[in-house]
């Protein structure tokens, strides 16, 4: 979290965030606010819960959120949103398919074996103004696989022609997950967040004596060790961790909006 602010409750945070935005929105622009991304590299984490818990979290702070997860192996984030088992086995008969739905009615997600299945894709969800964050979740198979699958559905999720200007190049914020093996592989992820946007929000959550190549992140957390043991339970991960990351992610992509615009919003 950034130096001297005072820790805010999420409902305050997401409140304000979502207010910065209204008065520069106009009708015809598609309400998307943030582009997160969700890079799992260590292979003892399962990308799944991790991605349905922050975006569960994203979702009761009043945000719609379509979550696009793409990487191999079971389970995929729809189990954690009771698919039914014809559904949720998809992918094994068939690795073109693309698994979606709906949860709590905030929530939409889709899986994938590869991006490549998702070109294209344009996230519709809601009145076109409605307040929209997309979480764009990826397991690696290595450092270059990682960046290559994030910066690939990062251009390919667009808002339509003639819906506004904001267009999704660059993700505003990134969270690697990763054990004391990939530090290599966060270092790539970040390097790039950073690089495409040098004022994305930058978290790291692995051991506490992990290094990331000098490349500067904004927080360093641990994953507490209790969640580990819901993974096999259909249902997404929550708890303090993760309204305490969304909490922090919101509040910095608000304080360096208002800082790159050079003008207050409060």
């Amino acid at each position: 979290m950034p130096p001297q602010q005072t820790p805010r409750k999420l409902q305050d945070v997401s409140h304000h965030f979502l207010s910065q935005t209204e008065r520069v929105r106009t009708s015809k622009e598609h309400g998307i606010e943030a582009v997160i991304w969700i890079a799992v590299t260590g292979r003892a984490l399962s990308r799944a819960p991790l991605a349905a818990g922050i975006g569960t979290a994203f979702a009761d702070a009043n945000l719609c959120v379509t979550l696009l997860e793409v990487g191999a192996g079971l389970p995929n984030v729809g189990f954690y949103f009771a698919l039914q088992p014809e559904e949720y086995l998809k992918p094994v008969l068939d690795q073109t398919s693309i698994v979606e739905g709906v949860a709590e009615k905030s929530i939409r997600f889709m899986y994938a074996r590869s991006a490549g299945a998702l070109d294209g894709f344009r996230p519709r969800f809601g009145p076109p103004t409605f307040p929209h964050v997309i979480l764009l979740a990826v397991s690696s198979s290595g450092p270059v696989s990682c960046v290559e699958t994030l910066r690939r559905l990062c251009e390919d999720v667009r808002p339509l022609p003639g819906t506004g200007s904001l267009g999704i190049d660059a993700p505003d914020g990134a969270v690697v997950f990763g054990d004391a093996d990939s530090a290599a592989e966060w270092d790539c992820v970040m390097q790039h967040a950073r690089k495409r946007n040098p004022q994305a929000a930058l978290y790291l959550v692995g051991p506490p004596d992990a290094g990331t190549g000098g490349e500067r992140i904004d927080e360093h957390l641990a994953l507490p060790r209790d969640l580990t043991e819901r993974w096999g339970h259909p249902m997404p991960a929550s708890g303090p961790f993760f309204e305490s990351l969304t909490t922090s992610i919101l509040q910095l992509i608000s304080s360096r909006r208002r800082r790159c615009a050079g003008r207050a919003v409060g």
